[in-house]
């Protein structure tokens, strides 16, 4: 659902020490938009800043509490590896956009900014 994008904790209740979290917009907006989005465009955005929101502040909670345990101040909790993966530029396609052709577009961009991204051990 929307106010779980990224299960986080129930991927470390699990038992996972290690999580790799992937998103769907560059760490700066570098998108442009104009006045006249439209309602249903301007809807996309607001759900794309929205979502956003909910994952940055998801991923600032986890890497607050590795603080914490690192210091020593936690000790319920234990330390969890985070690697974010993002697009280098922002994605051509709406996540309400269905068509094939415009998908596997952005597959292949999220292939290679992640290839990148792990220095091509991918």
């Amino acid at each position: 659902g929307l106010k779980h994008v990224i299960p986080i904790q129930a991927a470390i209740d699990s038992g996972a020490d290690d999580i790799d979290i992937i998103m769907c917009q560059p760490a700066e907006d570098s998108s442009i938009y104009t006045k006249h989005l439209g309602v249903i465009g301007f809807s996309e955005r607001c759900l794309d800043i929205m979502i956003n929101q909910i994952i940055d502040a998801d991923v600032k909670l986890t890497q607050l509490y590795n603080r914490l345990v690192n210091a020593g101040l936690e000790s319920n909790k234990r330390f969890i590896n985070i690697k974010i993966i993002r697009p280098n530029k922002n994605l051509e396609c709406s996540s309400l956009n269905f068509d094939q052709n415009e998908i596997q577009k952005t597959i292949i961009q999220g292939y290679q900014d992640a290839k990148d991204q792990y220095n091509n051990q991918i």
